[in-house]
């Protein structure tokens, strides 16, 4: 699909995607969640976070017990 995928170790997340070149910034974070384990909500408040400060989307993957992956954008937004 035209997507470069990167290791997201400096956003505290698990990959970073660019769209186009690596030379640009990456349009994308993404965090991958595994169904069979739980999960805290404090890891999807701060990947958000992240993503809003460095001006990237946030998408969490979760992987359930068939390997099937569904994408979700998560952004922030104050009240």
């Amino acid at each position: 699909r035209g997507l470069i995928v990167k290791t997201g170790f400096k956003y505290g997340t698990h990959f970073r995607v660019y769209r186009g070149s690596i030379e640009e910034h990456a349009d994308y974070l993404i965090h991958v969640i595994d169904e069979k384990e739980n999960f805290r909500s404090y890891e999807i408040i701060r990947t958000a976070r992240m993503a809003n400060t460095v001006n990237k989307k946030m998408i969490l993957a979760f992987v359930d017990m068939e390997n099937d992956i569904t994408y979700i954008e998560v952004k922030r937004t104050r009240l």
